[in-house]
């Protein structure tokens, strides 16, 4: 441990929120195996493995998740989950929140067949969000169940930390999008992706390994809209007793659309 400036009681907070750290598990092994998992050097004397270590994480979820695939909600329902919630965050109104929630739902519904919409009803309810405090600002930022198995019809529950200064530092819709991620059955995965487990200001949307394992899970969207390359009908004949009007409207910059 001479190598590392790092003191021992520090890295074994931080390597064992991560998951790669276990009571019983030399420190130094678990040290270099997150090193080489996120290619980061030790040559500098832990500098970049701290700072690594050190970011924000998006959950209370490990680091590398066995969960990839074998989690899943019930497809004939999946795209048909509601969704409804507890608490309020410090600096958000009830309603910025709500929108929000739709908002980080709506993005991951426009790659696949899975989708949730907002109920009052508690009954109704299959995602849960609440709020509460998890750790102090700049830890653990939110954590979510996943579903069991891969028929799943119950109900999960996720939380978001109170002590965050959400959107103040922390952009609240990526961390929705990573926890709604995990609810709808994907785990972690590589760097760069929506679902690494730390948080990254510059990734704000599900990127091409989110989208690829969500379609593992649900296939396409239902409703995907037609093709864009695929050719569109040629329009019907503007009648001769209209021409003149159209004439007309287009002569004031406007634009006019006849139906039969």
């Amino acid at each position: 441990m001479s190598k590392l400036a790092i003191p021992k009681f520090v890295l074994i907070y931080l390597l064992k929120r991560t998951g790669f750290w276990q009571k019983g598990k030399d420190l130094m092994e678990a040290v270099e195996e997150y090193a080489s998992y996120y290619d980061l050097p030790l040559g500098d004397g832990g500098l970049a493995l701290e700072r690594h270590l050190s970011l924000p994480r998006f959950c209370g979820h490990e680091d590398k998740m066995e969960a990839r695939a074998t989690s899943r909600w019930n497809p004939a329902i999946a795209d048909k989950l509601k969704w409804g919630y507890t608490g309020s965050l410090p600096g958000i109104s009830d309603m910025d929140f709500k929108q929000f929630i739709q908002e980080a739902c709506d993005e991951w519904s426009k790659h696949f067949a899975w989708g949730a919409t907002y109920t009052n009803d508690s009954s109704k309810v299959n995602i849960i969000i609440t709020v509460g405090p998890i750790d102090n600002q700049g830890g653990t930022l939110g954590w979510s169940e996943l579903p069991a198995g891969m028929s799943f019809e119950g109900k999960i529950k996720q939380k978001y930390d109170s002590a965050e200064r959400w959107n103040k530092g922390i952009r609240l819709l990526s961390v929705l999008e990573h926890e709604l991620g995990h609810a709808l059955g994907l785990s972690h995965l590589e760097e760069g992706a929506l679902m690494q487990p730390f948080y990254s200001e510059s990734i704000q949307s599900p990127q091409p390994p989110d989208i690829r394992e969500g379609l593992k899970l649900y296939g396409p969207p239902k409703n995907k809209p037609k093709d864009e390359d695929q050719p569109t009908p040629d329009p019907k004949p503007i009648p001769a007793d209209m021409q003149s009007v159209i004439i007309e409207f287009k002569g004031y910059g406007l634009t006019a659309k006849i139906v039969k």
